[in-house]
């Protein structure tokens, strides 16, 4: 065996160092049994244990599978000893622990069946003639909880004493003063001076590579030595340094390979050709989200944001097929698998926490938006060199308003006075006034509002050896940037385990409870944000104003006037925030119970059930007073003949009801064997079997004529009003009063997981699933189709070969495997929505998905290589992945040849790539006697790729969208548009051809649309730094994300908007720059404002709105995340009976740097936040 360096600080007391192998010879023997086979048996609380020429290590093994024990230790401690002969009948744990680490310096406690074995506190040996003194303190880990079994020495001798179970210590030192040691297994050692304290409380750093870690994949629970796939694991002291209600902010930056933008969750990128919808969990977005699993149950309805931080215990991300595979068609794209925090051993502990978050109200100032002046100048401008206009004012004004068009309020001025309805003095008095204003200084100031939200956690942990529990609440209270918006939520989580027959049964069960209530004003005052500039929410004397409304023309106000009884559709939006609201409640029920059972010491039997019900009520609340429903009067009004107006539906309030519900239950039976042979075989297998079923129903009504007291309405012929009202002037409207919706999804797992290790150094994984499902699986040949990895890793740090001191450590990993993915809103059975036929009253369907018995689902597999790695003594470690993911079977909604009698069909029609690497590197930079400095970098690169999809353009407005069609080729983000040549002598906008020329033309050859780049990030990373000082910590995220484009601040493409005279909307500082004559195309490349005359080139808007011009580099830095946290000494601890508290500051989106020359944000607006928070433990 090679030889390692001693974890800790006494390794000059128990080991030379010259010495390369350490033999420990443990002979016991009780009642005259003896053998040479490594056998054994537990009895009872009693141990028999046979083994021969065994590392320390593999007695560790040996009694975890003979008892019910748990062993934690340090990979180095214990390397060098062996352990020639052992031979035991009937004896206790703790017999046989005291026998094996005799004379190594190394010593064990037992905590709630977990055995921590540590470097042994010397044996107090004083001298009589020094005087000595007290002092006491309390040891934690970065996160605030105690440590017990920390070894608290005085450097320099053999004095040192442990701390007990509540993390307390209390030891005698020299009057004098002098340096303690303070060092636990796991965690690196610090030493203190002490001085005339006679309180010294320590936080003490995990050092994780020394641990023996394991991983959690829901189905088991493995050593990450033996472990082969590729995968991240986060602990709770990890999620702790960014307090957050939002588990996806929590572990933002954590894990290479997960990357969080544009509130989207990928890990390893996208594997789908389906467009994923936006602002939600439903739908195809689910469809690409990583599958959510916690405490070992998969869940379709509850996101990471669902979960409590605080109830989190760790986090593991699953990434490649031997990690993921087990969870069979819903792995291919990662799992993240939550495990909540249980109760532990020993008496009560208490912990509550209170954090306050504050979000100022955002900066307009931003987005550089042209001021009114500048706005007001371009329309002078316009009417200057308007040669129509110039000709005939009179006639032009005339015609205008005979048209229906609506001038801007300069332009109107300029109209009023050129008309004769006021003096041209009036006029540029009220252009003067216009100038002055500032729609987003009121916009500030009378609509949005600072964010706020106030979080409080309380848990309670407790264990004896017969059960342990956790209970935690939470409860958030959040007021939005808007009045009238808020919500209510309190989460509760309970976890329990008893256990039976001295522990061979154990009894686990879980209540998590999300109860939810939210009020919100129905209209997205955000989308009222990009008004004309000189715009105004108050007049002079500060009653609202109506606002100018493209979709209302004066032919509109005209009719209006006309018809006495129709009602006026004026818009403000002061008024709009307090007559149209929604209030919203929501419950998530979540239960789990599990039973293990011991049938041997190398097999158990494990069921596992649960059940989740969810709840949705949304009610809208629309009064009559509203814009919306005054333009849905008028819609439906009746105007007889002799001028009287009645409307379809009943004047007054509109309540409307949604409710939605879904259930879901999942059930498991498994196995699980594992077993050493003949000392280097370690074997572990399992098989089991589960059965889920997923059902939602979703229901809404509609009233009309309601009233909130009496809780009446006036019925409506519900009928009609789905066939619908037309109205000449204002449009068309209809309405489904009441639908009734379920689905029903069903599936049927059997899998199994087979593990080999040899001697520690060699270990194999494979795993196999078959998964059935209602909603594929009609065709006989795609039914059984299984999903299965094989994976292999080699610990080389245990070859004998391997000799280096400052390689602590360095694992090589290869897997490949076939993941799957379900999607959930596509089927291979027919889909048809019925309803009533406006020409005939009779029941129709209409088939949405046609039936295709051969639609199966996804496929991508996955080859992975890695290493992981360890130097310095553990002061730096990391790991490097590099993968390849293809995937094929995609769906796709695919247009067929009309003659099939469909137009689209949903086929597996499509292949796609993913290639990319992932580094992650931590390591201890400074360790000094009161400082320490740790840093982590996370990188990962993803290269997406389209291999191949039957889909045919038509015409350039399938490149040239939002979500264009898929080349093969590119990327599923690609980004398309022309390359812009600049400005002709006109002043407007030119782009090459397919010839490479220059011109200004309806430009519709396909040749000619090129690919510009990515809408999402080839590579993303962070950077985290910790730094503690004595009681306080401070730590920053800083996250990037680069490689792809973005939309830039550019001009309008032309000045006169959707109002046909005058500007529209917001303008950026661009415009200032704008072509005015000829020559200007030498100086500038921003075109010309465009007036009336120009409006037959339609093109124009498309030419310059998807130049390459205007996309700019998205790339970033943003300093995340910023805390900086503080723990109250001991001294004052005792005054109230706390074993800590701790007072906390952070700032998140402190800072940013962009790639762009704008100084645009890639993240859109954001605004700095501040959190304050207090912790306290019990």
């Amino acid at each position: 065996m090679k030889k390692n360096q001693v974890f800790g600080h006494y390794r000059s007391y128990v080991w030379k160092k010259t010495l390369r192998v350490m033999k420990l010879t443990t002979i016991i023997l009780f009642w005259g049994v003896f053998s040479v086979a490594a056998e054994g048996f537990c009895q009872g609380n009693s141990i028999s244990i046979r083994m021969e020429n065994s590392s320390l290590k593999e007695v560790f093994q040996e009694l975890k599978a003979n008892s019910t024990y748990t062993f934690v230790y340090s990979e180095n401690a214990i390397k060098e000893i062996e352990v020639d002969q052992i031979q035991v009948e009937d004896a206790s744990l703790e017999q046989i622990l005291e026998a094996c680490l005799k004379d190594t310096g190394l010593d064990y406690y037992i905590d709630n069946q977990v055995v921590v074995i540590r470097e042994k506190a010397p044996e107090v040996i004083q001298k009589q003639q020094e005087k000595k003194r007290e002092l006491k303190g309390l040891v934690t880990d970065a996160g605030g909880h105690t440590l017990p079994g920390v070894s608290v020495v005085v450097k320099g001798t053999t004095l040192g004493v442990a701390t007990n179970i509540d993390g307390h210590y209390s030891i005698k030192i020299p009057e004098g003063g002098c340096v303690l040691i303070f060092s636990f297994v796991g965690m690196i050692a610090q030493e203190i001076e002490i001085t005339d304290q006679v309180l010294q409380n320590v936080s003490l750093v995990a050092d994780k590579s020394q641990l023996s870690e394991v991983v959690v994949t829901g189905y088991q629970t493995i050593s990450r030595e033996r472990a082969s796939g590729s995968f991240v694991t986060i602990d709770a002291e990890e999620l702790q340094l960014r307090i957050s209600e939002n588990l996806s902010k929590s572990i933002e930056g954590l894990a290479p390979g997960l990357v969080t933008y544009g509130n989207e969750l990928r890990v390893r990128g996208v594997n789908k050709l389906s467009r994923p919808s936006t602002g939600n969990d439903s739908g195809v977005e689910s469809d690409y989200r990583p599958l959510i699993v916690i405490d070992g149950f998969a869940t379709s309805s509850l996101s990471l944001d669902d979960i409590n931080p605080a109830d989190v215990e760790s986090i593991n991300v699953l990434k490649d097929a031997a990690a993921a595979s087990i969870y069979g068609s819903r792995s291919a794209n990662g799992v993240i698998i939550v495990t909540t925090k249980k109760g532990k051993k020993g008496k009560a502990q208490f912990s509550a926490s209170v954090d306050y978050r504050y979000e100022g109200k955002p900066d307009f100032g931003y987005y550089d938006y042209a001021s009114s002046s500048e706005v007001i100048d371009m329309e002078m401008e316009y009417l200057a060199n308007y040669e129509e206009y110039q000709n005939d004012k009179i006639g032009r004004i005339t015609e205008l308003r005979n048209g229906g068009f609506t001038p801007s309020p300069a332009l109107a001025l300029m109209y009023a006075a050129e008309m004769g309805e006021i003096t041209q003095a009036e006029a540029n008095a009220g252009i003067d006034k216009l100038r002055k204003n500032n729609y987003h200084n009121d916009f500030k100031k009378f609509i949005l509002q600072p964010k706020k939200q106030t979080q409080v956690n309380f848990n309670v942990s407790q264990g004896t050896d017969y059960s342990n529990m956790f209970l935690s609440f939470n409860y958030v209270k959040w007021k939005g940037d808007v009045d009238n918006n808020s919500s209510d939520q309190l989460r509760m989580n309970i976890n329990n385990q008893l256990n039976f027959l001295d522990n061979k049964v154990k009894l686990t069960y879980g209540i998590n409870a999300i109860y939810k209530e939210s009020k919100n004003t129905s209209v997205n005052a955000w989308g009222y944000s990009n008004k004309l500039p000189y715009e105004s929410f108050v007049d002079d004397f500060g009653n609202a104003s109506t606002f100018l409304r493209a979709d209302v023309g004066a032919d509109d106000q005209q009719f209006i006037d006309d018809h006495e009884g129709l009602f006026s559709l004026d818009f403000n939006l002061l008024d709009e925030l307090k007559l149209n609201k929604n209030e919203s409640t929501s419950l998530n029920l979540r239960t789990n119970l599990g039973l293990n059972v011991k049938l041997a010491k190398w097999l158990n039997y494990d069921m596992k059930f649960s059940y989740e019900k969810t709840y949705d009520e949304t009610e809208y609340f629309d009064y009559q007073e509203s814009e919306s429903m005054r333009r849905t009067f008028n819609k439906t009004a009746q105007i007889e003949d002799d001028g009287s107006v009645s409307f379809a539906i009943p004047v007054g309030d509109t309540y409307e009801n949604n409710k939605s519900h879904s259930n879901e239950y999942l059930f498991r039976n498994q196995i699980n064997f594992n077993n050493v042979f003949a000392e280097d075989h370690h074997v572990t297998f399992l098989a089991g079997n589960e059965i889920q079923q997923i059902k939602s129903k979703a229901d809404k009504y509609k009233l009309f004529g309601y009233d909130a007291e009496l809780d009446s309405h006036i019925p409506v012929d519900a009928k009609a009003l789905v066939n619908g009202y037309s109205s000449s002037q204002f449009g068309n409207y209809s309405d489904q009063v009441t639908y009734l919706k379920h689905a029903k999804r069903r599936f049927a797992s059997f899998y199994s997981n087979l593990g080999y290790s040899f001697q520690n150094k060699y270990n194999f994984t494979a795993s196999i699933r078959y998964d059935l499902s209602n909603l594929f699986g009609q065709s006989a040949e795609y039914l059984y189709r299984p999903l299965w990895s094989v994976g292999a890793s080699w610990n080389l740090t245990e070859e004998s070969f391997i000799n280096l001191e400052w390689l602590n450590r360095l694992k090589l990993r290869a897997t490949y495997g076939i993941n799957g993915n379900i999607p959930t809103t596509e089927t291979a059975h027919l889909v048809a929505f019925y309803g009533n036929s406006r020409l005939t009253n009779q029941t129709t369907g209409r088939i949405y998905n046609p039936a295709n018995p051969n639609l199966r689902w996804e496929r991508t597999s996955t080859k992975n290589i890695g290493v992981d790695f360890s130097v310095l003594n553990n002061r730096l470690s990391g790991s490097f992945d590099y993968y390849k993911r293809f995937s094929d079977d995609l769906i796709s909604n695919t247009k067929l040849d009309p003659t099939y009698g469909f137009e689209y069909m949903y086929l597996n029609n499509g292949e796609m790539e993913n290639r990319g690497v992932e580094i992650a590197l931590s390591g201890l930079i400074i360790k000094q006697k009161y400082f320490s400095w740790q840093a982590a970098l996370s990188f990962s690169h993803n290269k997406n790729e389209v291999v191949d999809v039957d889909i045919t353009p038509n015409s350039y407005k399938d490149y040239l969208t939002s979500n264009p069609m898929f080349e093969v080729g590119n990327s599923y983000y690609s980004i398309y548009g022309y390359k812009y040549a600049g400005l002709n002598a006109e002043g407007q906008p030119m782009v090459y051809n397919a010839e490479g020329e220059a011109v200004y033309e309806d430009l519709q050859d396909l040749d000619a649309i090129k690919e510009l780049g990515v809408k999402q990030p080839v590579y993303s990373g962070s950077l985290r730094n910790s730094f503690s000082y004595k009681g306080f910590s401070l730590s920053a995220l800083m996250i990037f994300h680069g490689g792809h484009l973005m939309s830039a601040w550019k001009s309008p493409s032309r000045a006169y908007g959707n109002f046909g005279e005058g500007a529209s909307g917001q303008y950026y500082k661009e415009i200032t720059k704008r072509w005015r004559k000829p020559g200007d195309e030498l100086i500038t490349d921003v075109p010309r404002s465009t007036f009336e005359a120009d409006r037959g080139d339609g093109f124009r808007g498309r030419l310059w709105n998807y130049a390459d011009r205007n996309f700019v580099d998205a790339s970033f830095i943003k300093l995340r995340n910023l805390s900086l946290s503080y723990n109250l000494p001991e001294k004052y601890l005792s005054k109230i009976g706390a074993k800590s508290v701790a007072f906390s500051f952070q700032v998140d989106n402190a800072w940013y740097w962009a790639a762009n020359n704008q100084g645009k944000d890639p993240e859109g607006l954001t605004t700095a936040s501040y959190m304050f928070g207090l912790n306290v433990k019990f």
